[in-house]
């Protein structure tokens, strides 16, 4: 099974910044290292104690998304870390499926991604950033 390693962890929490505070995020809501709710929780707030096991569960749901979508065995590490921190932010649906369709063939370049996915990655960091987005 693929493992998201130390370093990818730590790349991960760096990017994405930690809220002790419930924030309105792209599609629902945060807290903590970027954990997504759709709808809105019972709590606005959370130490980080609590938000570590928001944040492992996390890890582990996107460490099985790519053990069950990922056939090539011998990826290295970074790329795993890569492919965990993009999934981390846009989810293990249909970007990961795709993702994983070229990794598994071999091909590390991913030129995958229409210009209007990149525009809205884009746009939903200018956002956590607290940014306005361009009229």
């Amino acid at each position: 099974m693929y493992k998201v390693s130390e370093e990818g962890r730590k790349f991960i929490k760096a990017k994405e910044g930690f809220s002790s505070d419930l924030y309105k995020d792209a599609d629902g809501w945060s807290i903590g290292w970027g954990h997504f709710f759709k709808d809105k929780p019972p709590f606005s707030t959370i130490d980080k104690e609590n938000a570590e096991t928001f944040f492992d569960n996390d890890i582990k749901a996107i460490e099985s998304a790519l053990f069950h979508k990922l056939t090539k065995k011998d990826l290295q590490q970074n790329v795993i870390d890569a492919v965990a921190s993009f999934a981390f932010n846009v989810g293990t649906g249909t970007y990961l499926t795709k993702i994983a369709a070229y990794l598994n063939k071999g091909d590390i370049d991913l030129p995958i991604f229409p210009r209007s996915a990149v525009k809205v990655i884009q746009a939903t960091a200018m956002v956590r950033a607290g940014l306005k987005l361009p009229a």
